[in-house]
């Protein structure tokens, strides 16, 4: 969705308008990708660079547990990319825990890359583990209207005309991330990690830097859980 907003704020100042639905994401990446919007950016910087002044660095971030289930329905479930033996959430977490502490590729990936982008603390973006503090934050929420708020609060502190901000930002109204996200199925899983001690460690060990870095707050551990989840090697 960060992308999304960014080639659209990119699209709006190259005055492109829009020539998509809102609801047709393939088709709105599409056009991004093809109008390589990407070498458009330092050249509208150039243009607002005596009103931004110093760049204004942000990420969006969201729960562990809650993306952690995300990125499963997404990478596991749309794209069949977590390897072998991984229709199992339980699977996967200690396949991502093993990848990130001792560097084991699972068996079977078709893309690894793509499986390590969507995997990885978000302290392993860019410099944020080591410059934590130069980031303002977005804290993810289901509340659109709350994380368009977040997001007009940083576009403001950047300088952004706020006729471009407002416009660009409606995507978070109008767009979807996944539109056949089925969200009973998300809560299972959540429940399924919250209800499986093994699970639950793999999870809470392979994200430690971003529950540190965020302030992330940790679900409750049952009493006979705490020495495995304590012990496992992060």
């Amino acid at each position: 969705m960060t992308k999304q907003i960014l080639c659209e704020l990119t699209l709006i100042w190259k005055k492109l308008g829009k020539p998509y639905n809102h609801q047709d994401d393939q088709l709105f990446h599409e056009f991004c990708e093809n109008h390589l919007w990407f070498d458009w950016i330092d050249e509208m910087n150039d243009e607002w660079d005596d009103s931004m002044g110093e760049p204004t660095h942000f990420i969006v971030v969201r729960d562990p547990i809650d993306r952690f289930t995300s990125m499963f329905g997404y990478v596991c479930g749309l794209y069949k990319n977590c390897g072998q033996g991984t229709d199992s959430i339980h699977v996967t977490a200690q396949l991502v825990y093993e990848m990130l502490m001792y560097e084991r590729e699972p068996i079977g990936l078709n893309d690894l890359n793509q499986f390590k982008h969507h995997f990885e603390p978000h302290t392993w973006y860019c410099d944020i583990g080591l410059n934590r503090d130069l980031y303002e934050v977005v804290y993810y929420s289901p509340n659109r209207l709350l994380n368009m708020a977040q997001m007009q609060k940083i576009f403001d502190q950047a300088g952004i005309p706020i006729e471009y901000s407002k416009r660009a930002l409606e995507r978070l109204l109008n767009g979807e991330t996944n539109p056949n996200r089925n969200h009973t199925q998300y809560e299972i899983w959540r429940k399924e990690i919250l209800g499986n001690p093994h699970t639950l460690a793999y999870i809470l060990a392979s994200y430690e830097s971003d529950y540190r870095s965020f302030s992330f707050e940790k679900p409750n551990i049952h009493e006979e859980w705490i020495e495995f989840v304590e012990n496992l090697e992060i």
